[in-house]
């Protein structure tokens, strides 16, 4: 876990902990891996494939509404990598995040782990949220669907109820 010493606190005052991933950060950390390697899989497959124009967004009833070249694929592509990197690079310093409470020599730990755990699992959902919209686009894409398929949205809800517990469980556990 997390290793407390008196001089080790950033400009702010609050303690800087040294911060080790656990099974669960590990495991997310690790299917997000798989999802960026699957996105980069599926368009080595699928691209000499493509038409030159695919669907590159999606309105709310999950209907294609806007249309692009196929080479947009790149582009999302390159966006899942780039967050992915991002989140990564900031789950480092948890001691840097927006807490809801004040941070103490007490709650650090409880607070930090939670709180880059609720990183690495957004994370983890954002890369499937990807690979699943990448391949739905394909799939529209080759005609073989005609709109965002049920695992797009049941990510984005998994996405979205996960940030709403841990924001309520940081809370509850001051």
């Amino acid at each position: 876990m997390g290793v407390f010493s008196s001089y080790n606190r950033d400009k702010s005052g609050r303690p800087v902990l040294q911060m080790h991933y656990n099974t669960l950060e590990i495991a997310a950390e690790a299917l997000t891996a798989v999802a960026l390697i699957a996105c980069i899989v599926l368009l080595i497959m699928y691209y000499g494939d493509l038409p030159d124009s695919i669907p590159s967004h999606f309105g709310l009833s999950g209907e294609v509404d806007e249309f692009s070249g196929k080479s947009s694929l790149f582009l999302m592509l390159g966006l899942n990598i780039f967050l992915a990197i991002a989140l990564t690079l900031v789950s480092f310093k948890p001691h840097n995040f927006n807490f809801q409470v004040v941070i103490t020599k007490e709650n650090a730990q409880a607070q930090y782990t939670m709180a880059r755990r609720m990183i690495i699992i957004t994370k983890m959902f954002i890369a499937w949220l990807f690979f699943s919209l990448q391949l739905q686009t394909i799939n529209i894409a080759l005609g073989k669907a005609s709109g965002i398929g049920r695992s797009t949205w049941f990510i984005l809800i998994c996405l979205i109820g996960c940030s709403i517990f841990m924001v309520i469980y940081s809370k509850n556990h001051q």
